[in-house]
């Protein structure tokens, strides 16, 4: 039945007027070449995203990664004030009893 269905569209396009069948044999092969230039675009389009979006989520990390250290390296510095502070607090303590 598919050797059928060709025979017959191969046949009913040899039969058909030039006038019909020229723009047929111009347009295909433009819209394939044109679907296929497009399909390449988009692929290479869709690369330079995904790179883009590399870029830009490593720098959204490596941002926070540098806010996290700052803030721990904060956090250090008043926890060793909090400690002198306790500790010269006890000392005067102990001087005065």
């Amino acid at each position: 039945m598919s050797r059928s269905f060709e025979v017959d569209v191969l046949f009913r396009f040899s039969d058909m007027k030039l006038s019909t069948k020229l723009p047929l044999l111009i347009a295909i092969p433009a819209l394939a070449v044109v679907l296929i230039a497009g399909l390449l675009r988009l692929q290479t389009i869709y690369e330079a995203m995904e790179e883009q979006r590399q870029v830009s989520y490593r720098s959204f990390v490596d941002d926070k990664s540098s806010a996290v250290e700052n803030w721990l390296g904060e956090s250090q510095l008043d926890l060793m004030s909090l400690a002198t502070v306790h500790d010269s607090r006890r000392n005067s303590l102990r001087f005065w009893a």
